[in-house]
C-alpha cells in the first residue's frame, strides 16, 4: 500500500496540473467567434432564420477591433461580424444592422453617408427575449433638440412596442424605430405580443 500511494499522489498531481491547460485551451476556443448561430437566438428572432449579409466595410471596421480584443463588453462574446443580418424597421430609410454572439447580441443603425460613427446597443440574448434591446440617437436635421429616435430589437411575437404612454411603433423584421419627444421616452419599452 506504502507504494501506491506515492503514485496516486503523483497522478492526482499531474491531473491538477493539467487543468489550467486544459480550461485554457477550452477558454480559447469558447471565446473566438461563433461560427453558426446559438439556437436560442434562431429560435426567437425570424431574422435570424434568413442568411446572413455582409455588414458595410465602414462598419466592420469600427466594430472588429473591440469584438477581437476579447475584453468586454464586446469581446468575449463569441461576436461574429460575418453572421450579420440586416433589419429595415417600418418607416425607417436606413437599416439596422443585428450582430450575433453566443450569448450577446449587438443592434447597430448604418452610419449616414461620410459618416464612420453609428449608434447601437449590446446586451445578452435573453435580456432581448425577455423585454427587446434598445438605444436612441438625435434626430439630424430637425428643428426639434429633443426629438430622438427610438430602435430596438425585439422577439417573434411582439406585434408592436410602446415607447412612451400612448406612443407604439410597429414591428418588422424584428425591429422597430420611432421618433419622440425624449421627455417622451420611457425608461422601460414595453413589448406588445400578438399572434405569430
Amino acid at each position: 500500500m506504502r507504494h501506491r500511494m506515492p503514485f496516486v499522489i503523483l497522478a492526482l498531481g499531474l491531473l491538477f496540473a493539467s487543468l489550467p491547460l486544459v480550461a485554457g485551451a477550452e477558454t480559447r476556443q469558447a471565446n473566438g467567434p461563433v461560427s453558426e448561430l446559438p439556437p436560442l437566438l434562431t429560435q426567437s428572432f425570424a431574422i435570424f432564420r434568413t442568411e446572413p449579409e455582409e455588414l458595410p466595410p465602414s462598419m466592420v471596421k469600427v466594430l472588429k477591433p473591440g469584438i477581437d480584443s476579447e475584453l468586454p463588453p464586446s469581446g468575449g462574446h463569441g461576436l461574429n461580424l460575418s453572421l450579420a443580418q440586416k433589419a429595415v424597421p417600418p418607416g425607417h430609410a436606413r437599416p439596422l444592422w443585428l450582430v450575433p454572439g453566443r450569448d450577446w447580441v449587438m443592434l447597430l443603425e448604418q452610419p449616414r453617408r461620410n459618416q464612420s460613427s453609428f449608434g447601437g446597443s449590446e446586451g445578452p440574448i435573453r435580456v432581448a427575449i425577455e423585454r427587446g434591446l434598445s438605444f436612441y440617437s438625435g434626430v439630424p436635421r430637425t428643428k426639434d433638440p429633443h426629438l430622438m429616435r427610438v430602435m430596438s430589437l425585439v422577439p417573434d411575437g411582439v406585434v408592436a412596442v410602446e415607447v412612451g404612454k400612448g406612443i407604439r411603433a410597429s414591428v418588422g423584421h424584428n425591429v422597430i424605430s420611432r421618433k419622440v419627444d425624449q421627455k417622451k421616452i420611457w425608461e422601460h419599452l414595453r413589448l406588445i405580443r400578438g399572434e405569430r
